[in-house]
């Protein structure tokens, strides 16, 4: 199975098989983590170089999947919780018009999905001008940002998608890489117990007095 939750909520015990050979056996939790961590980048970025070689087919192709955060000198898979993260795709046109549109999932430490994203205009805070377009043949680059103080302390993982409008998915590059959300008491000034949940918003309270 790929399905990283049903592994870990129905199995006490798992195994995990790379290329026909037992790379790790174990608790279901431990060796769903080591699939997740060793699956992606551990640096915050992975690079396809040559788009002969890379995911894709005749319409698209992946570059490069990558982790940024306002303070780090590059890529970097270990991110501040108090700073807004940025999920960067690039890729390949290779088809003249293709109406292309770049696609993130994101999963927590043991596979559970957290968030589906896309730059659709109905999906989107912000305009993307090219998100209603077709791609002239090109290297191209979109930016999703997750916002600061949203995500809990954990694990996380990227599955990239290009496809083409409205529904023809072309490249789906699961677990393409992995990050790590370090908590640095921006949120624990009050409370100091473990955080529930896989998400960690900061959201609106008011008080007022009634009588």
């Amino acid at each position: 199975s790929h399905s990283m939750a049903s592994i870990t909520n129905l199995c006490q015990r798992a195994v995990l098989l790379e290329g026909g050979r037992v790379a790790k056996q174990g608790s279901a939790t431990d060796v769903v983590q080591h699939y997740i961590e060793s699956a992606g980048s551990g640096g915050g970025e992975v690079v396809w170089p040559d788009p002969a070689k890379a995911p894709g087919n005749e319409m698209a192709r992946l570059h490069a999947v990558r982790i940024l955060q306002e303070g780090a000198a590059g890529p970097t898979s270990d991110v501040d919780i108090s700073k807004e993260v940025v999920v960067q795709i690039d890729y390949w046109c290779l088809q003249e018009g293709t109406p292309l549109y770049p696609a993130i999932w994101l999963r927590d430490n043991v596979g559970t999905p957290i968030l589906a994203s896309s730059n659709a205009s109905s999906m989107n805070l912000v305009r993307d001008d090219w998100s209603e377009r077709s791609f002239p043949r090109g290297l191209y680059r979109s930016e999703c940002r997750i916002p600061a103080n949203f995500l809990n302390d954990s694990r996380y993982s990227v599955t990239a998608i290009v496809g083409k409008r409205p529904q023809q998915t072309i490249v789906l590059e699961e677990y393409a890489l992995s990050f790590q959300v370090h908590d640095t008491g921006e949120m624990r000034k009050e409370y100091y117990s473990s955080w529930l949940g896989v998400v960690r918003p900061k959201l609106a309270w008011q008080t007022q007095p009634i009588q």
